[in-house]
């Protein structure tokens, strides 16, 4: 519900998706040598280590931070964030949507460049990003099963190992058991105990 609120993006937008098993190796093909440029890079970034390090691929980028240049030179704007410094630039932006950050990005970066590219300054050389993950293990036998114990316990409805659980009495929405983490089955644990345990 969290990140729905925040993106705008719901579980039925991404359930016909692959999933990142299948799409990590495409995107690494793509992306080739290149500088990776995002906007807290960091954040992007470790999500690609997390898939590299579950697939066991190799893969060490340079990056480039819009946002680091902004919090350098930028200091008096209230805020720095993409949205916003899209909207003091007049760079159009289709928020929270793959395509429409990578090329906001990419124009907000052009227009950095163009303002502080003279100065030498750190903030505006590609670098390596020291991100070290841990492999996620996938959920356990015994946490599948207590899920679904729960889910019959709360009357949740389980279909193809999909969990439908109600977000705030109104949706339900399908939480694809199967493909959970460790970690993710733990918090998925939690959150129906804490939800639905009186």
């Amino acid at each position: 519900p969290r990140i729905t609120e925040l993106t705008g993006i719901h579980n039925e937008d991404v359930e016909n998706e692959p999933y990142i098993e299948e799409i990590f190796p495409k995107f690494v093909a793509f992306a080739g040598d290149d500088v990776l440029l995002g906007h807290n890079i960091t954040f992007d970034y470790s999500f690609l280590k997390k898939a590299a390090l579950n697939q066991k691929i190799n893969f060490e980028r340079e990056t480039m931070d819009t946002l680091k240049i902004a919090r350098r030179f930028l200091v008096d704007l209230e805020s720095k964030s993409l949205g916003f410094l899209c909207q003091h630039y007049n760079i159009p932006i289709n928020a929270h949507r793959a395509i429409g950050d990578a090329l906001a990005t990419h124009e907000l970066y052009q227009k950095l460049l163009e303002t502080y590219g003279e100065n030498e300054d750190a903030t505006l050389t590609p670098r390596k990003l020291n991100c070290r993950m841990k492999k996620e293990t996938p959920i356990t036998p015994r946490q599948k099963s207590y899920i679904q114990g729960l889910a019959r316990q709360y009357q949740l409805e389980i279909m193809d190992d999909h969990i439908l659980a109600p977000v705030e009495g109104i949706t339900a929405e399908a939480i694809d058991i199967e493909h959970m983490s460790k970690n993710e089955a733990s918090r998925m644990i939690d959150y129906i105990l804490t939800r639905y345990r009186h």
